[in-house]
């Protein structure tokens, strides 16, 4: 009678262990699944790194940029989520540094992207000589000839956002993929990064930068009527 009272406890005890091995299985299988999970997503993310879109920045459109959006989102921000951002140090220097000085609320927008890292701040050395000679010869701002030092010293980029004409001119005469803010917009919209209603809220919301025709031609991309 002895050896029966201790046999539901020996059972109870294997019932024990044989849950704990289950819970213990279950657990393993948990954290393969959530291993195997991330390193999937850290596939997925170094590949899409590794095909996102690079854009530099003149002073000009960045400016623009970080003072007209839809909504709370400011232009600049949509630009972020699409593309990897990237400007030189004479860039930040004129549309950050000098427009944190004075107060500016889209230098205060700029400098919180850059913190947030969603802002690349790249160093322009200078390239070879004939180049220098001749971007001198242009006698342009300070950001413009270090945006046109980046373009030759790497390829590893997609477009040259601008608003200068001159610079526009040049970055085309060097082939050197320049591209005005209102058609980047189209751009974006083109490849879903944001709706077509967004793109075209955009446009109109910057239309006051723009001489006439500029707007109205992005527009009209936009629709694809043109």
């Amino acid at each position: 009678m002895a050896a029966s009272r201790h046999l539901p406890s020996a059972i109870s005890y294997l019932l024990s262990a044989i849950r704990h091995t289950c819970r213990l299985a279950i657990l393993a299988e948990r954290c393969y699944n959530y291993s195997e999970r991330r390193d999937r997503r850290q596939t997925l993310n170094k590949e899409s790194s590794k095909a996102q879109t690079k854009l530099l920045f003149d002073t000009s459109s960045l400016i623009t940029a970080a003072q007209f959006g839809v909504g709370a989102q400011f232009l600049i921000e949509f630009v972020a989520g699409y593309a990897q951002v990237i400007i030189p140090e004479g860039v930040k220097a004129e549309a950050v540094d000098l427009g944190l000085q004075a107060g500016y609320s889209d230098a205060l927008e700029l400098d919180r992207l850059i913190k947030a890292g969603a802002i690349t701040v790249a160093k322009a050395q200078p390239a070879d000589p004939p180049f220098e000679t001749v971007v001198a010869a242009y006698d342009v701002e300070p950001g413009d000839v270090e945006i046109l030092r980046l373009c030759r010293l790497t390829s590893d980029y997609d477009h040259v956002v601008v608003d200068d004409r001159l610079l526009y001119l040049i970055l085309h005469r060097f082939t050197m993929r320049p591209i005005f803010l209102p058609d980047l917009i189209v751009v974006v919209a083109k490849e879903r990064a944001i709706t077509e209603e967004i793109g075209e809220q955009l446009l109109k919301a910057i239309r006051s930068r723009y001489r006439t025709g500029f707007i109205e031609h992005s527009l009209l991309m936009l629709k694809g009527m043109l």
